[in-house]
């Protein structure tokens, strides 16, 4: 049998690279654990964060405003749906839509006018306008015993067809009644603007028709929704 002779320096080499490839290893696999750890961390956030879809009933936001310099003007929308976000028990968000097609101001013309002129209801269709409400701090709804009510601060957000009318301080009484169904209250009322929330040229449209001298920019809203437990 013959026998190769392989320079030394060939030799070094080899284990040269053998010890580099296995470091290169070594250093991948630490790498691919880093990576993988905050994968796993926000697999456990998604875990406890959950969005739950919930039927509205016996729910209404009151709207209120001034025309004319001097004369209020009220009226009534109906929630249709909803949804509240949890951290595990903890209550974080709950939101809600309104039909625009349900406003109510006890006159039927006008009444037509908010839908079709200021909402734009047959042109954009019902579902335009949600409100969510923020709460501040940790709020445990096991806590609550019969029909006691929580008070909870927080904020409140309006967004019409996708425009925000920025967030406001606001604070709301959290309760569950007999049937174990949530329930949100604005404690007092939350002011909204009109024109911050683009209806400034349908507001304008719909004073020209009604022939009014003006009507105030400022809403002030209040509401109780229900969200019926599954």
């Amino acid at each position: 049998m013959k026998i190769i002779s392989v320079p030394k320096t060939i030799l070094f080499l080899l284990f040269t690279l053998a010890f580099l490839t296995q470091c290169q290893q070594g250093s991948d696999s630490s790498q691919e654990s880093e990576n993988k750890e905050p994968s796993a961390v926000a697999k456990q956030v998604d875990a406890e964060l959950s969005t739950q879809s919930l039927k509205i009933d016996a729910s209404m936001l009151m709207a209120k405003t001034i025309k004319n310099g001097d004369t209020p003007v009220s009226g009534s929308l109906n929630f249709s749906k909803g949804n509240v976000v949890w951290m595990g028990e903890q209550f974080k968000e709950a939101s809600a839509h309104l039909s625009l097609a349900s406003w109510n101001s006890s006159l039927a013309l006008r009444d037509q006018r908010v839908r079709d002129i200021f909402f734009g209801v047959s042109q954009f269709g019902d579902d335009q306008l949600e409100i969510s409400f923020f709460p501040k701090g940790k709020i445990n709804l096991t806590e609550l015993q019969g029909d006691e009510a929580k008070l909870v601060h927080g904020d409140v957000a309006i967004r019409f067809r996708g425009k925000l009318d920025l967030k406001r301080p606001a604070a709301v009484f959290v309760s569950k009644n007999q049937e174990g169904n949530l329930v949100v209250e604005i404690k007092d009322p939350v002011t909204v603007s009109i024109s911050k929330l683009g209806l400034s040229q349908p507001l304008d449209k719909l004073i020209e028709i009604c022939a009014h001298k003006s009507v105030d920019d400022q809403v002030e809203i209040t509401g109780r929704l229900e969200f019926i437990a599954p």
